[in-house]
């Protein structure tokens, strides 16, 4: 991304640019349009309310449920990390609110995640059945 602002510093010599790099924001200046040069004009600062804090959100929602009902199985402890990060999991949030997923509940299937979870696996407290962990709207 950097090497295409770069290339636009031509067109966009002495002009205040709001630059936005893979999951962050910058405001810079073009300092010299003639060896493209970038200069970071002002520090910016958000609440963090993006993707990664539903997935940040979405994990802690799975160990308090784990930690809550052990059930007597041993689950990794990468499981809500691996769970957050399933295409399951990416598919519903990025379709949630849309009618596609207006579904009272989202099952996701624990067998896929390579921790060696059986699709036998049900745990009525942990809210799994036949391998899938469902979760409610």
């Amino acid at each position: 991304m950097l090497a295409v602002a770069q290339r636009m510093c031509g067109f966009l010599e002495a002009m205040k640019v709001v630059l936005i790099l893979y999951r962050d924001l910058g405001l810079i200046e073009i300092e010299d349009a003639t060896i493209p040069r970038l200069k970071q004009v002002d520090a910016v600062s958000g609440v963090g309310i993006g993707s990664t804090m539903i997935d940040s959100a979405f994990q802690e929602l799975v160990q308090r449920r784990l930690q809550q009902h052990p059930d007597g199985y041993s689950f990794p402890p990468e499981l809500p990390r691996k769970l957050s990060k399933c295409t399951q999991f990416q598919s519903i949030k990025h379709k949630f609110g849309s009618p596609a997923a207006n579904l009272p509940e989202f099952p996701i299937k624990l067998d896929i995640l390579g921790l060696n979870i059986s699709q036998a696996c049900t745990s009525p407290g942990l809210g799994i059945d036949k391998g899938r962990m469902r979760f409610s709207k």
